[in-house]
């Protein structure tokens, strides 16, 4: 019984995706780390393309997989070309002075075919935003009942899987930095949905009841507008809800009680930590280039803050001056970190227990920006770049790309991976990987 017992704990402390279902963003653990299905290595546009859709609306929120359904968030601007030209749009800038509808769309798994669309929203927006970052970010989360949409200003929305409305919620009109919009999607753990609300105005994070809206918790937080979202981390000791700012922090998840703080030493936040049972990666990006890494420890309490000179602590691992994470998040994967830089096609890895450097900013071939996460799946890396090219490299401690996966279509969303299919958001297309050959009674899981 009791080998039982720890062999069950230790399946629960890896760090593994192996579910049936990619329910939020990063997948049900947050790790992007494939394991206990199979899911394709290769493809393009003719190999392992079991079909293609349409993309039904703007965004670079990620799609979600819940059994034989996904779900996505789209923007449409109102009007036709002659209109929308004498509003004098600008593609710089998505203006509060244009209409939009925003949307939850279903697709059909198998077949591609759109099920349902809902519009949560239709009319002027409340913010400006960039359109780089259109209304429609945030990766929608489920738990198998409902999906919940967050559509930053403009509300949250939980939709029954018909697509019937069962509760909205308006989280408040706020400004964000530089027009650069909102970005942070909510998360699940337990029946509460999770959302950091940060930006000029006030800054909460806020614990709702998944079931009907209802507020479980609020907790004020003195932040600037970030864009990265939390992370639940099962770590050995407990479980922590982790958010990203000027300072990161580690919350009971049950009543939002502060288990430890880190000042990030400036910066800016856009990507999600990651974790597993021992120590949690949390990075942030200087603008111009650069910026910090640190690695804290599982039990960590107080302040964990660095002083003047320090590299660690009693709850800091390591820092690495030299380690910032733009919009791709980190991916720790057999002992190693990899960093996947925004706008120059470089990568870094380094060692997850030491902070110790690998190979440092290498670039890779016809690689242009990464605002995809990575994941891991077979002892490689995957991760797309903006160009539509899946680079896969060896997970060994130097840089080796093995293969390239071509697509060409804009890509910046993160993939949803299920037993035997990638699902694969572009600018012009919803895409369908499926090996061929793969064991029926697999898919049909």
């Amino acid at each position: 019984m009791k080998v039982f017992l720890s062999l069950l704990i230790a399946l629960l402390l890896t760090g593994a995706v192996n579910g049936q279902n990619w329910n939020q963003f990063r997948g049900p653990d947050q790790t992007g780390i494939i394991d206990g299905f199979e899911i394709p290595t290769e493809w393009n546009a003719d190999e392992n393309m079991k079909w293609k859709v349409p993309n039904p609306g703007k965004g670079w929120s990620s799609p979600i997989v819940w059994g034989d359904r996904i779900f996505i968030t789209a923007s449409r601007l109102k009007g036709s070309e002659e209109n929308l030209n004498r509003m004098g749009y600008d593609p710089s800038r998505l203006s509060r002075d244009n209409e939009f509808m925003l949307d939850v769309v279903c697709f059909d798994k198998n077949s591609g075919e759109m099920l349902w669309r809902q519009t949560a929203f239709d009319g002027y927006p409340n913010i400006t935003t960039h359109s780089g970052s259109p209304y429609s970010t945030e990766t929608p989360v489920t738990d198998g009942k409902l999906v919940f949409a967050h559509f930053g200003t403009m509300g949250l929305y939980a939709y029954d899987f018909e697509g019937e409305l069962v509760w909205k919620k308006d989280l408040g009109i706020y400004e964000m930095d530089g027009d650069w919009g909102t970005g942070t999607s909510p998360i699940l753990y337990e029946g509460n949905l999770y959302m950091q609300v940060d930006n000029v105005d006030f800054s909460a994070l806020i614990a709702l009841d998944a079931s009907t809206g209802k507020e479980v918790w609020r907790v004020n937080r003195e932040e600037g507008p970030n864009r990265g979202t939390p992370m639940i981390w099962r770590n050995g000791l407990r479980t922590e809800l982790v958010t990203q700012g000027a300072i990161a922090r580690s919350y009971n998840p049950a009543n939002g009680e502060l288990y430890w703080q880190i000042d990030m030493e400036g910066g800016r936040s856009s990507s999600t930590p990651v974790g597993d049972s021992d120590r949690l990666i949390i990075a942030n990006e200087k603008r111009g280039g650069g910026g910090f890494m640190f690695s804290i420890r599982a039990g960590a309490s107080g302040d964990i803050s660095l002083a003047e000179g320090e590299t660690s602590n009693d709850g800091v691992e390591w820092k690495n001056p030299n380690g910032g994470i733009a919009m791709s998040s980190p991916l720790m994967y057999r002992g190693k970190v990899y960093a996947f830089e925004r706008r120059t096609g470089m990568v870094s890895c380094y060692d997850a227990k030491t902070g110790d450097v690998f190979y440092y900013r290498t670039h890779l071939p016809n690689a242009r920006e990464f605002w995809s996460s990575p994941w891991a799946y077979e002892g490689n890396i995957y991760c797309i770049d903006g160009n539509g090219i899946t680079h896969v490299l060896d997970s060994g401690p130097e840089f080796n790309e093995v293969r390239q996966n071509v697509l060409d279509d804009q890509i910046w969303a993160m993939p949803a991976m299920t037993p035997g299919s990638i699902i694969l958001r572009g600018a012009e297309y919803l895409y369908s990987i499926e090996s061929k050959g793969e064991d029926e009674s697999l898919l049909s899981n």
